[in-house]
């Protein structure tokens, strides 16, 4: 992964989901898809998920992604569709490009957006992902 889509916030490194998606298209991606699993409303806590899928030339990866008031910024709480169905598809990116550590979109509103350094920090992403989403073959 381009070392320009690594920061660190709060002394820990995130990949970033626009690097993950230039990456995967790297990789030969093929398709990113979602689905809608639950509707935010009062019964629910507000909880919007959203499962992706990834496929790419190695396979099809799979991320679920959450977002209700308590895991996001205040400012973003009318957007919990979007940033559940983020949240999915970094997932499932992650996987499919073998990033191992989170991106920084996946997070709740408890990191501060301000490099801890003032400045990007860039690493080798190329650890294996262990985030215990299933993989499936094509």
């Amino acid at each position: 992964m381009d070392k320009r889509f690594i920061v660190t916030r709060q002394g820990k490194e995130f990949a970033l989901y626009a690097g993950l998606l230039d990456e995967a298209h790297r990789q030969g991606l093929k398709r990113i898809s979602t689905t809608l699993i639950q509707v935010p409303s009062e019964e629910n806590g507000n909880t919007a998920i959203v499962a992706a899928e990834v496929e790419t030339d190695k396979g099809i990866y799979a991320g679920i992604g959450d977002a209700s008031p308590a895991s996001v910024a205040r400012p973003m709480v009318p957007h919990l569709l979007r940033l559940s169905e983020t949240r999915a598809k970094a997932r499932a990116l992650r996987d499919a490009v073998n990033v191992g550590v989170a991106a920084l979109e996946e997070l709740g509103g408890d990191v501060d957006d301000t490099p801890a350094n003032g400045r990007e920090h860039t690493a080798s992403m190329r650890q294996p992902a262990s985030n215990g989403y299933p993989r499936r073959s094509a």
